[in-house]
């Protein structure tokens, strides 16, 4: 459990980086969020038919075994990643970030539609995690209404995308000789290469294709990846709604990060607001560090 959790807390600083370079990019490029995608995509998928030889295991299953799976985690991610992306667009990362915390709820409830039962500790830690992403929603500007519909649109297709991530992940538990980050990588890596056939037929949308375009779309997709590694990683280890109490971290990290860009100078990524705003995002945001504290205490066995 506590390679999962680790795992976990690993996700949440990749992607709370990735959002720090989506922003950039978003802000030097017209078509920023567009064109990110698409080329992004492709980076991945390049990087992960390049691991794939190595990470191929003996013994793999057949495709009509997983092909399902990966086909639903891939789908769900795409649809959660354009959210994602139309969210950003209309706010800072820091404000995002903490906010996809409200995936839990959704997650949740489709955990136990699924046949997951969990302790009044568990649900505890779940409303404590809600109830520090709603409260960051209140701290400050209030979220515009455009990008709080799609960081909910973000929640849901994330949640589904997650479910599917682990019933992957359990089509290569049974393979030997094969350790827990191989299972990880070899599930990322499947998946992204999938990502690339989407960002291949969208390739012609994209106006500007110049060397320089496509090398600033690496830093994003560079740490991306990692945390998806992470993720598969982390949720081959624990249950999808634990593992996604502690990627509540990345509000934590997120506002942190937001912190140091603003005091910097770089305004155009991340907007100055004043010191009681940022300390009660950060209160708030710590509510859900609480709640994997509470989920935690739930698994010890007693």
């Amino acid at each position: 459990m506590l390679l999962g959790i680790l795992f976990g807390f690993s996700a949440a600083l990749s992607q709370s980086l990735s959002y720090v370079f989506s922003r950039l990019f978003v802000s030097r490029h017209e078509r920023g969020v567009f064109d990110l995608f698409v080329l992004s995509h492709i980076l991945m998928a390049a990087g992960a038919l390049l691991l794939l030889p190595f990470l191929w295991p003996e013994g793999m299953p057949g495709v009509h075994v997983y092909g399902g799976d990966l086909l639903a985690t891939t789908l769900f991610y795409i649809a959660g990643q354009v959210g994602l992306f139309q969210a950003l667009k209309h706010t800072d990362a820091s404000r995002v970030a903490p906010l996809l915390g409200l995936k839990l709820p959704l997650l949740t409830v489709i955990s136990v539609v699924l046949g997951a039962r969990f302790t009044p500790w568990q649900w505890s830690a779940v409303l404590l995690s809600v109830t520090g992403a709603l409260a960051l929603n209140w701290s400050g500007r209030r979220l515009p209404w455009a990008s709080a519909a799609w960081v909910l649109w973000t929640c849901l297709g994330y949640s589904l995308s997650d479910i599917y991530i682990r019933r992957l992940m359990e089509h290569f538990s049974g393979l030997p000789s094969i350790s827990m980050f191989h299972r990880a990588a070899l599930g990322t890596s499947l998946s992204y290469a999938l990502c690339g056939v989407v960002g291949l037929a969208l390739l012609p949308g994209v106006r500007v294709r110049k060397p320089r375009v496509w090398l600033e779309a690496i830093p994003y997709s560079v740490a991306w990846f990692l945390g998806m590694l992470c993720l598969f990683g982390c949720f081959g280890q624990i249950n999808v709604v634990f593992g996604n109490i502690i990627q509540a971290s990345r509000g934590v990290i997120s506002i942190l990060f937001g912190i140091g860009l603003a005091k910097a100078g770089f305004t155009e990524l991340e907007q100055r607001v004043p010191r009681g705003v940022l300390l009660r995002r950060l209160g708030a945001a710590l509510l859900m560090i609480g709640a994997i504290a509470l989920f935690y205490r739930a698994e010890l066995p007693s």
